[in-house]
């Protein structure tokens, strides 16, 4: 709403100057590193790799917050925003071909909606990728009334959703973010499919 403006506002400010360059100044010098160390030092090496990949999508995840808090200032319609973009930034980190499908009509989503709805779609996508190798990616958006799914599906080899390993927490954070927005995450998947 008009009156949400304010806060919304002084949230990029604080999210941009506060956490977002931040995030970034520390992967570029991450990254500075990494090429100047010597090769014999592989173990070190790959901790700062590491750590460089956590930065950058720290970086990204802040980054699209900042859009969907842009969105919610300008009271647009955020939902297909935050798909549309999520996706786009996908293609061109990997250069992965997701087909893409989102409704005309506009849906309005709350700031806190968005950022939970964006760490999902994200960790979606990224595990499709990692596992399926982008293989027949599709994102769709239905809307219905006051309520809504958005999928992510892949033609990969599927896995076993019960037998993930203990120090794996995608899955987990999924369905909590969804659960936090009052929403349920739902994963349809064996081995094989």
């Amino acid at each position: 709403t008009r009156e949400d403006t304010p806060g919304a506002d002084w949230l990029v400010w604080e999210l941009h100057d506060g956490v977002a360059q931040p995030l970034w100044y520390l992967s570029m010098e991450l990254k500075s590193l990494l090429q100047q160390l010597p090769p014999n030092l592989e173990d070190v090496r790959e901790r700062v790799k590491v750590l460089e990949q956590v930065a950058q999508e720290g970086y990204k995840q802040i980054r699209a917050v900042l859009g969907q808090a842009r969105c919610q200032s300008r009271s647009c319609s955020c939902l297909q925003r935050l798909v549309v973009e999520s996706v786009k930034v996908f293609r061109e980190r990997t250069g992965a071909k997701v087909r893409l499908q989102v409704p005309e009509v506009e849906v309005p989503l709350r700031l806190e909606a968005a950022s939970h709805l964006a760490a999902i779609l994200q960790e979606a996508l990224w595990n499709s990728w990692k596992h399926a190798r982008g293989r027949g990616l599709r994102v769709a958006l239905v809307v219905r009334g006051d309520s809504g799914a958005l999928t992510v599906t892949d033609d990969g080899p599927g896995f076993d959703q019960f037998s993930t390993p203990e120090d794996h927490y995608g899955l987990v954070t999924m369905r909590k973010r969804a659960e936090a927005i009052g929403g349920s995450l739902k994963i349809d998947s064996v081995p094989g499919q």
